[in-house]
């Protein structure tokens, strides 16, 4: 199992790779808050019993996430919706 530290690393290349931008500590924080309190962010399906797939709209641009509920945090970027790579 891969501890945290390695988890946000991992997110925050996907984020750099699939969408060019990079994910401040303070950033990862605001989509993880937008995923709780449910209000912008949009649940998309539920991956395993702890994984979900959420579409987070965050400074212009909508982030395809999947958040881990057992660890609290990101687990991967996926790619955009409109990408070749879908």
């Amino acid at each position: 199992m891969r501890n945290l530290k390695g988890i946000r690393i991992h997110a925050k290349q996907r984020a750099s790779q699939r969408y060019g931008v990079s994910i401040s500590d303070a950033k990862r924080r605001k989509i993880i808050n937008l995923i709780h309190s449910g209000k912008t962010g949009q649940f998309v399906k539920r991956h395993s019993l702890r994984v979900t797939e959420w579409e987070i709209p965050l400074d212009g641009e909508t982030f395809c996430v999947l958040y881990d509920k057992k660890r609290k945090d990101i687990v991967t970027f996926l790619p955009p919706k409109d990408s070749p790579l879908n």
